[in-house]
């Protein structure tokens, strides 16, 4: 999983579309993408996961933000070629550590 971090300076909006660019580059290999959004108010973290399905380079990419500070994106990434019925069952366990990872984030 490759995750970054960015600090939001007036540059939400660019972040936001850079990383739902870098998840649409691969509607060319993707037979689906589907988004999952994440909200806890309480701790200002907001989220959104995108399942990318087919043989695309990356099958899961998520951003994290509390929308006026912070800014993370991340993206799984195998070192092997795409191949969809092989990577499915990693796919899937990774998957949801993301979700536990997101439903559980707390900015300090």
């Amino acid at each position: 999983v490759h995750v970054s971090y960015k600090a939001i300076n007036g540059n939400f909006r660019s972040l936001t579309e850079d990383a739902r660019r870098f998840v649409y580059k691969h509607s060319v290999k993707a037979d689906n993408i589907s988004e999952s959004a994440f909200s806890n108010d309480s701790k200002k973290v907001y989220g959104l996961l995108y399942d990318l399905k087919g043989n695309t380079a990356s099958n899961l990419q998520f951003v994290i933000t509390d929308s006026t500070r912070h800014f993370i994106r991340g993206a799984l990434y195998f070192d092997n070629v795409p191949n969809k019925d092989s990577i499915a069952p990693v796919t899937a366990y990774i998957r949801q550590d993301i979700i536990q990872l997101i439903e559980s984030f707390d900015w300090k």
